[in-house]
């Protein structure tokens, strides 16, 4: 099987940045989430860790979802990088 080495990057801050961000469509749903968000993706990275089952997934208000697959479409610089980096 084919291993993936991490990169380099801090996916947290690329997470607050991106939360952050008013020109994004995501902008105020992601931000009011971010919290959930957060929690949810340290309970799966942890997991990973330990391998055990991966946790259940963060809910998210309706439409973001959508909203963030569309900034892989057409991403924004730092999205960019990471799928520049995979």
């Amino acid at each position: 099987m084919r291993q993936l080495n991490p990169i380099g990057f801090d996916d947290e801050a690329a997470l607050i940045s991106i939360a952050n961000n008013k020109r994004l469509s995501s902008y105020d749903a992601l931000l009011q989430s971010l919290a959930n968000v957060r929690a949810s993706y340290t309970a799966y990275v942890l997991a990973g860790e330990k391998g055990t089952a991966w946790p259940a997934p963060c809910a998210l208000p309706v439409g973001l979802d959508d909203r963030l697959r569309l900034h892989f479409s057409s991403p924004p610089s730092l999205i960019k990088s990471i799928i520049d980096h995979l």
